[in-house]
């Protein structure tokens, strides 16, 4: 019995001092990202989110994030780009020059950029890595690491896009929100601050009160019920105590 109750009250005290951020699940990213200036849509204001993004236009929406949009239309560098597919529509030009000088973009085996081609869910985790710092020389080991790097960070948070799926843009949405809230390299700043955008405070859900009627069943009263998932709450399989060790009781 003592044994027991030992544990009860080592439960009761560690649940006590729990709380926990939970993120808005009727926050809407796209139009976060449209009132920033980030994400933008055609010339009916349709963001078009279940359509796949263009590479071109990656490298715009990439300048928009960074707050270089002017810079990066009037961008001019001798030599730049390089890549040999962009005839025909000279808008995108600076752009990519400027995306190119920054090493933000590179291109194909062929020297083309795939100007027309959909942008791959691993092609913009590692634009979103090299835009956070975590730049690698070795772009062969860079490309080959890029997609678990990203999970690593939390830019594939609520990211449904297989690694060489082609992108939607709601999902190109989902991770330059993400990239907001990821610590840049070398750096005690998120992406977000660095670019003096605020983000929104999640939620918090307190534990208010721990009780128990009997040893078989400890009761949890939380601050707002609201926040958290019923499900996941009920689930008796996301609760555990890990490695904990009853000494001398």
């Amino acid at each position: 019995m003592k044994r027991k109750l030992s544990l009860l009250l080592a439960v009761v005290m560690i649940l006590g001092t729990f709380s926990f951020a939970f993120a808005d699940d009727d926050f809407d990213v796209p139009a976060f990202l449209e009132k920033e200036g980030i994400l933008k849509g055609n010339t009916k204001g349709d963001l078009m989110l279940d359509e796949p993004l263009l590479r071109k236009d990656a490298v715009v929406l990439l300048a928009r994030l960074l707050k270089a949009e002017d810079e990066a239309e009037a961008f001019e560098k001798e030599g730049l780009p390089t890549f040999n597919d962009l005839a025909g529509n000279p808008y995108y030009n600076a752009f990519l020059a400027w995306a190119e000088d920054n090493g933000y973009f590179t291109g194909k085996p062929d020297g083309s950029f795939g100007y027309e081609d959909n942008l791959e869910a691993v092609e913009y985790a590692l634009v979103l890595l090299r835009a956070l710092g975590y730049v690698n020389e070795d772009k062969a080991d860079e490309w080959e690491k890029a997609w678990d790097t990203a999970k690593e960070l939390g830019l594939l948070e609520d990211v449904k896009a297989e690694r060489r799926e082609e992108i939607l843009r709601k999902e190109v949405a989902q991770m330059t929100y993400n990239a907001l809230g990821v610590t840049m390299k070398d750096s005690d700043k998120t992406l977000a601050e660095f670019l003096g955008i605020t983000l929104p405070e999640p939620d918090v859900l307190e534990v208010v009160e721990v009780y128990t009627e009997n040893l078989a069943e400890v009761v949890v009263e939380l601050s707002n019920a609201k926040l958290a998932d019923k499900a996941k709450l009920e689930n008796p399989a996301n609760y555990r105590i890990d490695k904990y060790n009853v000494e001398k009781s």
